[in-house]
């Protein structure tokens, strides 16, 4: 490797450190029109392309203000004079888009200890190791809905609703030594075609959805929205303002929304391929499932969790172990094959029934019971709802009802107190929303971007309790306190 990879920058604050998360921007371009706007959203790393950086002074303009520049390159042989222009331009970093080979991220990283080197990662090589680089995501969902098309068959008939709580659910289960990190942009990888248009709010559910997941996203802006913002346009400021507000709200419950979620379901993992239609339904539905490595499948009994399902894996035989006694312990266990012929790991067990009767069948397994399925799965919307049969439906961690384009997440705070996290992916919903959380709570307070805390009245019943409210834009928080 040259010499000339070994560049030493002015180092910056740690990389997610304290309990404020970092604020990442991404900019097409070098402007210093942007440094004002980002210090009102307290942004603390701008990401920009290098070659768009002509002099030291755009770096140092931005630090006055507490902003760190990484310079955006592409992955190949002009990686060495990328790492020398940065060190001359004094950035912070360099972000490698595109990267050909896992160990030279590493190797970069490594020979330069005071620059910040990021890796934007495709789907397909979220398994790379690049550490110390830090991994990005570049795949995502630009978030928002989807009109159904009333002439072709779908998964149900409310809108289709793109969102990637999932994606950092997975990242955090299969991969938790580093931080789930997601860079996705407003362009045709992720669903958004030239001719499409998208909403400035869309940019605020999804920092806040990355956020309530326990993960962070580089906020990147439509250009319609950024050069609104360059032109000082009422409505791209009055968006801006709210997201300001938004990270705000976000950043003084980020304790616990880095901490797992309350969901009582559980996905095991193998890899992207196998997991993320079955997390993307779940999560549609509600479920916020928990993603365990099919490789790291420890003690499952008395860890909360009420249904475990395991499709399309092969787990050693201690994570076997662990999972059917799950079930005898009184859990509930979804299995599925990889393959249609063929033993499963799980037969001696839970033996299956003659395909000729039916393609799925319950058995009791201890004081718990099982649910196979002889084929793979073939349509993971079905196999969510079978998710949902397993918990018995009364007794889900999470209901909305009245508003199909929102989602939600529950956190526990304490033994006392929980966090539910709502998000509008649609506009603001004007009738009124029902929600069913799991738990008995006494007190809800409803806490959104730029308002005052409202207390809302909380009804407890059967082991759940509702509250209905009117009147959802963007993200809500509610806490939620046991007792009256």
């Amino acid at each position: 490797m040259r010499r000339g990879w070994l560049i030493f920058v002015l180092a910056a604050a740690p990389v997610f450190g304290g309990s404020r998360p970092e604020v990442l921007v991404w900019w097409p371009e070098a402007d210093l029109r942007a440094v004002g706007l980002l210090k009102q959203i307290a942004a603390d790393t701008l990401l920009t392309p290098l070659e768009s950086i002509r002099t030291a002074e755009f770096a140092s303009r931005c630090r006055e203000t507490g902003l760190a520049v990484i310079g955006t390159v592409r992955g190949g042989v002009a990686l060495p004079g990328a790492i020398e222009r940065a060190g001359h331009l004094q950035l912070r970093g360099v972000a490698i888009e595109e990267p050909e080979d896992a160990g030279q991220m590493a190797t970069l990283a490594r020979l330069n200890p005071g620059l910040r080197v990021m890796a934007f990662l495709k789907t397909g090589q979220m398994a790379w190791d690049v550490s110390p680089a830090e991994a990005v995501v570049r795949g995502g969902n630009w978030p928002g809905i989807h009109a159904v098309d009333v002439g072709s068959a779908g998964a149900s008939e409310k809108p289709w609703v793109d969102a990637n709580a999932y994606l950092y659910a997975y990242l955090r289960g299969m991969y938790p030594n580093r931080p789930a990190l997601a860079g996705y942009r407003p362009d045709k990888d992720s669903g958004v075609a030239p001719e499409r248009g998208v909403p400035h709010s869309s940019v605020e559910m999804g920092i806040a959805e990355a956020r309530a997941a326990g993960g962070n996203w580089i906020i990147s802006l439509p250009d319609l929205y950024r050069e609104g913002l360059l032109k000082g346009d009422a409505r791209a400021t009055a968006a801006w303002n709210r997201l300001a507000r938004t990270l705000d709200l976000l950043a003084a419950h980020q304790k616990t929304l880095d901490g797992a979620t309350a969901a009582t379901t559980a996905i095991i993992g193998r890899d992207w391929d196998q997991a993320y239609e079955l997390l993307n339904m779940s999560y549609r539905n509600n479920l916020f499932p928990k993603v365990i490595h099919e490789d790291r499948i420890g003690a499952l009994a008395g860890s909360g969790l009420r249904v475990v399902a395991a499709a399309s894996v092969s787990p050693k035989r201690d994570g076997q172990s662990h999972l059917l006694g799950f079930a005898k312990a009184g859990g509930t266990l979804v299995l599925a094959p990889i393959e249609t012929a063929g033993e499963r790991w799980w037969s001696p067990a839970a033996p299956a029934k003659p395909p000729a009767e039916k393609d799925q069948h319950w058995q009791g397994l201890g004081a718990g019971s099982v649910l196979v399925n002889l084929d793979p799965v073939i349509d993971p919307g079905e196999f969510a709802l079978d998710l949902i049969d397993a918990l018995r439906a009364r007794h889900r961690d999470l209901r909305i009802w009245n508003a199909p384009a929102v989602l939600g997440m529950v956190h526990h705070i304490d033994r006392k107190r929980s966090l539910l996290t709502l998000i509008n992916y649609g506009g603001a919903h004007r009738d009124i929303v029902m929600v069913r959380v799991a738990g008995t709570y006494g007190k809800a307070v409803l806490r959104r971007p730029g308002l005052p805390p409202a207390a809302m009245e909380a009804k407890s019943r059967e082991g759940a309790t509702d509250l209905t409210f009117q009147v959802l834009e963007g993200v809500a928080l509610i806490e939620l306190e046991r007792g009256g």
